[in-house]
């Protein structure tokens, strides 16, 4: 098939795709999207998509992925709605593996920040570690990745780390998205002693559900945060198709096996004639004051931007 022919093929599978957008409600389960939406954006048009939040003393600070930049910044925030940089925290190295950069998450131990990132090139992508004394400026760890494809249904793609340590099991706990490198297929997961050395899971903790509509063609990057009760919550990416994607919560007491939606699943979707018209992807959760905040971005046309959706009591 020729380029020109396989360009007009995917117009037109997306314009049909694009018809679905709206076979849910905006909101569902008690979320309620933030009348200041979207929260955070570029002001010239640019896309920053894929954030993720936590509650560092006592404020919240986004790591959140700057397409024209190619780079992670990191923001914060005393309301999660407010924004200000605290720093670019990393840029992509052209010509190397992390040509284009994106895709990051963080957490601190022993006050130590760990920044990991999705670095690609060439189709490929893979995951990097940066570290940082003072959470502004970061050093990566190492030339090469830390994370790369290497299983059967990781194809060409692992991206979108989310990593926590568990003090119980001593043990750093990464879960990312991995397949194909356009939008990733399955949810995986990994664990290491040292956060640099990780042995994979053989199989997916979470697949595609031909049998679920909202979840049919793929699932994507997540957030998973330990809950009062010690279950694992997930929120995550369900596509519909390629081209419409809205968000999700799971639930799993290992956090690896049994994982259960929410019975209000699909939690967030596309709003018509709004910012976030056409996709919502990659929420990132917080649990804070008996609320749930979410922050995800969305997607209209081709610009991405932050937003935020509150359920008052979880």
């Amino acid at each position: 098939m020729s380029d020109i022919v396989s360009r007009v093929k995917r117009k037109v599978d997306k314009a049909l795709n694009q018809k679905r957008s709206y076979d849910y409600p905006p909101t569902s389960g008690g979320f309620k999207k933030h009348e200041s939406n979207p929260v955070l954006y570029r002001q010239d048009g640019g896309s920053m998509f894929d954030p993720f939040v936590r509650v560092t003393d006592g404020r919240f600070v986004m790591c959140v992925s700057n397409r024209p930049d190619r780079s992670l910044e990191l923001y914060t925030s005393d309301n999660g709605a407010d924004w200000s940089l605290r720093c670019v925290a990393l840029k992509a190295i052209p010509g190397t593996w992390e040509d284009n950069l994106n895709r990051g998450c963080f957490l601190i131990k022993d006050g130590v920040w760990y920044l990991y990132y999705t670095g690609q090139q060439n189709g490929i992508s893979r995951i990097g570690l940066a570290k940082s004394d003072d959470g502004i400026h970061f050093s990566r760890v190492q030339s090469d990745p830390v994370v790369d494809p290497e299983l059967a249904f990781e194809t060409a793609a692992v991206m979108n780390p989310c990593v926590m340590y568990d003090e119980e099991k001593q043990l750093f706990r990464m879960w990312y998205a991995a397949g194909e490198n356009f939008e990733p297929d399955v949810l995986a997961y990994a664990q290491s002693a040292d956060g640099v050395n990780w042995t994979k899971r053989s199989q997916p903790v979470m697949t595609a559900d031909p049998g679920t509509e909202y979840k049919k063609c793929k699932v994507g990057a997540c957030d998973i945060i330990r809950m009062d009760d010690g279950r694992y919550c997930m929120a995550y990416i369900t596509y519909q198709n390629v081209d419409v994607a809205r968000i999700g919560l799971a639930y799993s007491d290992s956090g690896i096996d049994g994982w259960t939606d929410d019975k209000a699943n699909p939690i967030i979707s596309p709003e018509k004639n709004r910012w976030d018209a056409n996709a919502v992807y990659k929420p990132s959760v917080c649990i804070k004051d008996g609320a749930m905040m979410l922050w995800y971005n969305g997607r209209s046309g081709s610009k991405e931007s932050i937003g935020m959706a509150i359920k008052k009591e979880f």
